[in-house]
């Protein structure tokens, strides 16, 4: 996915609603594009997370 269209993503975040776009460029860079396949685990309660994600296409399913 292309820089411009990570940034209108990131955009549309109530997180990253009032960044500009210089700085919502720079959180863009810093991304990196992953696939999951349905059933995988992302992320599991109490181990440490090291950033965030964002699903562009798709769902998650949070549970406890």
């Amino acid at each position: 996915m292309d820089q411009m269209k990570i940034v209108e993503l990131l955009r549309s975040v109530p997180l990253f609603s009032d960044l500009a776009d210089h700085d919502l460029a720079q959180v863009a860079d810093r991304m990196k594009e992953v696939h999951f396949s349905q059933g995988t685990s992302v992320a599991t309660q109490g181990q440490s997370g090291v950033g965030f994600h964002l699903v562009v296409d798709g769902t998650a399913e949070v549970v406890k």
